[in-house]
C-alpha cells in the first residue's frame, strides 16, 4: 500500500503556510493529484490511503480544519489514514503536553471512527486497543457472555508500598 500525506514543507519543520484557497481545498487538490500520479505508476486505488497531515505545515486551527470533516477526502474514493495521536493541535485544545494528551487522542480516534477512517497511527496502542474493545462491546458489535466475571486480582489495584 501507499500512504499519501499532505504537507507543503520539508518534514520535521514547524513552518505553517498561508493556504489562500483554504486548507481543506489545498489538501484535497494535493492528495487527489498525488494519488492519481500513484495510480498512473501502477498503484491500485484500493492500496492508497490519504492522510490530511494534521500539524504538518499547519497551525492548530488549520489542523482542526484538516480533520474536522473528512467528507471532501472521502469523496475522492480512497481510504483515509488519521494520524492525530498527541498532535500539537490537541495540545492547543487541551493545554496539555504531548505525554498528557491521551484523552484528547482517544477523542480524536472516536471522531475518525465516526467518519469512517480505515487506519490510525497511534502512540498509545494499548490504550487505543482497550478503548476500541470497550466501544465494540458497548455498541453490541461483540457478544457479551452472560457468565462474564472480573477475576479477583483485577477488582482492586495492588496496595502501594
Amino acid at each position: 500500500g501507499l500512504i499519501v500525506t499532505h504537507t507543503r514543507t520539508t518534514p520535521k519543520t514547524s513552518k505553517s503556510i498561508d493556504y489562500r484557497s483554504g486548507v481543506m481545498q489545498d489538501i484535497v487538490m494535493f492528495l487527489r493529484d498525488r494519488a492519481k500520479t500513484a495510480e498512473s505508476l501502477g498503484v491500485h486505488p484500493d492500496s492508497i490511503l490519504l492522510d490530511p497531515g494534521p500539524d504538518l505545515a499547519k497551525t492548530p486551527a488549520q489542523s482542526y480544519q484538516a480533520v474536522s470533516d473528512l467528507t471532501p477526502l472521502r469523496n475522492l474514493g480512497y481510504g483515509i489514514l488519521m494520524a492525530t495521536s498527541r498532535k500539537d493541535f490537541l495540545g492547543a485544545i487541551t493545554a496539555q503536553s504531548p505525554s498528557k494528551r491521551l484523552p484528547a487522542s482517544l477523542a480524536a480516534l472516536e471522531h475518525g471512527l465516526q467518519q469512517g477512517v480505515e487506519l490510525f497511527r497511534e502512540h498509545d496502542v494499548h490504550a487505543a486497543t482497550e478503548y476500541l474493545a470497550v466501544r465494540a462491546v458497548l455498541r453490541g458489535e461483540v457478544p457479551v457472555d452472560p457468565c462474564w466475571d472480573t477475576p479477583e486480582e483485577l477488582r482492586r489495584d495492588a496496595p502501594r508500598g
